[in-house]
């Protein structure tokens, strides 16, 4: 089993380190959405798009209209032009009206290069670069542009990948050697982390080649991969090493922890692999894909946590706990010792003395930190999220500082009307110009029978909340045609449509599949429902700090990171489903052992703490090494990583402690039996006890004897 798994992994890495070139930044918006619809209908009658992919600013010491500028601009016409994969360029010197190209100081103009329907993504890319290339020695030009904001972000990313998991890496060996208390048992989950990202890599190597994935989900895809491989592994090893401290046995010893712990994961895993599953809901595919690219991910990482774990057990035996300092060999022997001396053990006792005193104070805690999430703005990826020095963020910052117009990001009003209606499209075209937020719109255009376009250029950029307004005031404009809009701004005021309106569904199926798991585990429609409704409280904690954070613009220069004034919309939501499915991961763990003493016959507070006992421990460990796997992404420069990296942590770290070992031991002594209620014609389908079939003999044995009669003394 071993050799096979160095063989599969080596190769893994191998084929998976490809998969940077395999990822694309599609897939994000909605297909059926208005503005793709008119987006295709733009492409096929013109044969590009109504988008410029390149941006080249130029900026002269003299004005722009003057020879010296007029022949820079010149110059960088004619290097775009030379490019097969540009269908059209448009500058000062040919456009009917050069205003809307010339900044408010006429220093600067934007020349707009269209890719052609003919050129594929990375075609134009190419392109892109090599005028980058071609203009970098050209004073005072700076070229950007979608095409290239995305290749930078695939740039930054890659070169960000080995620095990100070297730190994660490092630290994870720092922390597993201090929650283990014991190097051979502290590699362990290194080992099967690194496994998990091999397989990972491979895994979204094979996806790519069948479906759209996105460029971010790299980082995150990988980072979850580790973390949960890491938190699996940590929660077979410590039950191990408890079971051969018990019985000696290394047989029996994993027999025993597979059939308890092992069935424990193996239950997490489905939980966090449904919740995920819910993202095949939404029609946008880079969501879908990431969602059965990381839920294939966490099943891979607990069958890696199982089987090659479960090989390298049976070598090791009782050489788990070699190589441990004897501090840290006292420490682990104080904590294999009886139960009610442990430290987790007196807390829940001491929580439930109080519990609705601790309830209410915790309730109300999360609630309070979770306030600001009431005002959650979510928006798209926009350049911003790059490095300060990234030209793309260049241009992009001094076309929203320097000119009037957006001439790069047009809000294209698309109508069907008869050859003969130009006059009528006048007139509702002078309604679109008295719009708030309008600098200027172009006249109507004819691209083909029967089908107009009118340019309306904003004031702001197209994901500011005056330009998306501005697409709702065009939507109540009359017209007597029909119109469609296109643009940027106009697939991310549907963008937002989309995933208000499939997000309910999607929280519909994660609360569905959710409570089904949880009832089947532990046979309670309580403790089910229970769990639910701590991993909102959870996540609302945890998504108020974002707002408060990321979204208002607190310790900018802290954490190195430019505010947008909202967070990146899908990226939240694949934050919200992973949070949620790792906070249910942690309720599994403890519940599990809270259910395994409860059915050894033990009374309810006294399961509570032994479950807590049992668990506290582990999950307080994997909570910080995932903290350390995940959170090293907010060592990235690009923002929207940041986010994300910086909200997974908070969310296991008030889940870990606020939640586990403080608000659940409260709930369940105030609900006290009731919290194993379930109907009647559920009981069946549950799961059955979670006590080890020898333990299970031993207590039938011992009820039998004691009720037989005690023979009288003589």
């Amino acid at each position: 089993m071993l050799a096979a798994t160095v063989v599969f992994t080596v190769a893994a890495g191998v084929i998976g380190s490809g998969v940077v070139g395999s990822l694309s930044d599609g897939g994000s918006s909605d297909p059926n959405a208005p503005s793709a619809i008119a987006q295709q209908q733009i492409v096929a009658a013109t044969g590009i798009s109504s988008e410029p992919g390149l941006l080249v600013l130029v900026r002269t010491p003299g004005p722009v209209a003057a020879r010296p500028g007029r022949a820079v601009v010149a110059h960088v016409v004619r290097d775009i032009r030379s490019q097969a994969a540009v269908s059209k360029v448009v500058s000062v010197l040919d456009t009917r009206h050069p205003a809307a190209l010339l900044s408010k100081d006429a220093h600067s103009t934007i020349v707009l290069g269209f890719f052609g329907t003919h050129a594929s993504g990375n075609a134009a890319t190419a392109a892109a670069e090599r005028i980058k290339r071609d203009l970098r020695n050209v004073n005072g030009v700076t070229v950007g542009g979608s095409q290239l904001t995305f290749s930078q972000l695939d740039d930054a990313i890659a070169a960000q990948l080995p620095q990100v998991e070297l730190i994660a890496f490092s630290i994870l060996l720092l922390l597993s050697l201090i929650a283990f208390r014991g190097l051979v048992a502290a590699s362990l989950p290194l080992i099967v982390g690194a496994i998990a990202v091999a397989g990972s890599l491979l895994i979204m190597r094979a996806l790519s080649q069948v479906t759209s994935l996105s460029v971010y989900s790299l980082n995150l895809v990988t980072g979850l991969g580790l973390g949960l491989a890491i938190d699996y592994s940590l929660f077979i090893v410590y039950r191990y090493r408890e079971e051969l401290a018990r019985c000696g046995h290394c047989s029996e010893a994993l027999e025993r922890t597979l059939g308890t712990a092992g069935r424990t994961v193996v239950f997490s895993s489905l939980t966090v692999s449904v919740a995920l599953l819910s993202l095949l809901v939404f029609p946008q595919r880079m969501l879908s894909s990431m969602g059965i690219a990381a839920a294939i991910v966490t099943v891979f990482a607990a069958t890696a946590a199982l089987i090659p774990l479960g090989a390298v057990l049976t070598l090791l035996g009782p050489r788990i706990n070699a190589l441990s300092p004897a501090r840290l060999q006292r420490a682990r022997k104080r904590a294999e010792g009886p139960v009610a001396e442990g430290h987790w053990y007196r807390l829940a006792m001491r929580v439930m003395r109080r519990p609705v005193l601790v309830a209410a104070a915790c309730a109300v805690c999360l609630l309070l930190v979770g306030l600001p999430a009431l005002n959650l703005h979510l928006g798209s990826t926009d350049s911003r999220v790059l490095p300060r020095s990234s030209s793309a963020r260049v241009v992009d910052a001094r076309l929203a500082s320097q000119f009037a117009a957006d001439a790069a990001n047009p809000v294209v009003a698309l109508i069907r009307a008869p050859d003969g209606a130009a006059a009528a499209l006048g007139r509702y075209r002078a309604r679109l110009t008295r719009l708030p937020g309008v600098a200027t719109t172009q006249p109507p255009v004819r691209i083909a029978r029967g089908l107009w376009s009118i340019d309306v250029l904003a004031s702001h950029t197209p994901l500011s909340t005056q330009s998306q307004n501005l697409i709702g005031e065009i939507h109540t404009v009359p017209a007597t045609f029909a119109v469609a809009l296109a643009g940027v701004a106009a697939e991310q005021y549907d963008q937002a449509i989309s995933l208000r309106t499939h997000m309910l569904l999607a929280l519909m199926i994660l609360a569905a599949t959710t409570l089904t798991v949880l009832f089947t585990m532990t046979g309670s429609v309580v403790l089910a429902i229970k769990s639910l409704i701590m991993n909102l409280l959870t996540l609302s904690a945890a998504f108020g700090i974002l707002v408060l954070v990321f979204q208002d613009g607190r310790f900018q220069s802290l954490l190195g990171y430019t505010a947008t004034g909202s967070l990146e919309q899908t990226n939240m939501i694949i934050l919200f489903i992973i949070a949620f499915g790792l906070s249910t991961d942690y309720g599994v763990f403890l519940l599990a052992r809270i259910k395994e003493a409860h059915d050894t016959g033990a009374s309810d507070k006294v399961a509570v703490a032994t479950g807590l006992e049992r668990s506290g421990r582990v999950v307080s460990a994997a909570a910080l090494l995932f903290c350390a796997a995940v959170g090293s992404l907010a060592a990235s420069n690009v923002a929207s990583l940041k986010e994300f990296g910086i909200g997974a942590a908070l969310a296991v770290i008030i889940d870990s402690t606020i939640v586990r070992a403080l608000l659940v031991p409260a709930l369940m002594a105030l609900l006290g039996r009731a919290n194993w209620w379930a109907p009647r014609r559920l009981r069946p389908l549950c799961g059955r006890a979670w006590i080890h079939p020898a333990d299970l003999v031993r207590r039938r044995t011992a009820a039998e004897h004691a009720a037989l009669p005690v023979p009288p003394r003589v």
